[in-house]
């Protein structure tokens, strides 16, 4: 991994050189992760966070077995969410990487699990390739509530700033609002062009 800014390398860091696959996510985690600049990065199937001050990593995530779309860290900053393919939804202890949750996804048809994020610090919420929105709470294995509302793959949420109403997104633009407390969908906004909505 090189950091830097262009035509200068500021940091060469050998230390993350376990990596079998390609990159597929590499980002930095804003605000800065535990009071510093640590980096987040994944190739197809691990996961390691790693402080490019001192050239280690401190958490390396147990090999997954499918290609991780998606990562999330809690506001505590002590677990990471991480979905993917075949349904695949776990959340990693980052300091105890072997202490994780699975959550189950089943009913999602094993479809590919294009992100899963906390949407409160017990509710979880993941969204399929295949149409799918699921919501668990933390630490439960079985969705609280599973439901299809979209014609694409959910590609991503947003709460809204008085945590009432949950937005989620497809690749085909569409916008399901969902109730917060019921994690009922309430009106399905369907894009008809640039800033068009029904």
């Amino acid at each position: 991994i090189y950091i830097g800014k262009k035509n200068t390398v500021l940091k060469a860091n050998t230390h993350f050189n376990d990596f079998m696959g390609r990159f597929k996510v590499i980002y930095n985690a804003t605000p800065p992760f535990r009071g510093s600049k640590y980096m987040i990065a994944c190739d197809n199937n691990k996961v390691v966070i790693g402080d490019y001050n001192d050239k280690t990593y401190f958490s390396k995530f147990a090999d997954t077995p499918s290609s991780i779309m998606d990562i999330n860290i809690d506001k505590a900053e002590k677990w990471a969410l991480v979905s993917g393919e075949s349904g695949f939804v776990c959340e990693y202890n980052i300091d105890k990487p072997f202490n994780a949750v699975a959550y189950h996804t089943s009913s999602f048809s094993a479809g590919r699990m294009e992100f899963a994020r906390y949407i409160s610090d017990n509710m979880i919420i993941s969204g399929s390739s295949n149409g799918f929105v699921g919501f668990w709470e933390r630490g439960v294995n079985e969705p609280v509530k599973v439901s299809k509302n979209h014609n694409a793959a959910v590609i991503d949420v947003k709460v809204s700033p008085d945590s009432k109403f949950i937005y989620t997104a497809d690749k085909q633009g569409d916008v399901v609002v969902w109730d917060t407390n019921t994690l009922s969908p309430i009106v399905n906004l369907h894009r008809l062009g640039k800033d068009d909505y029904i």
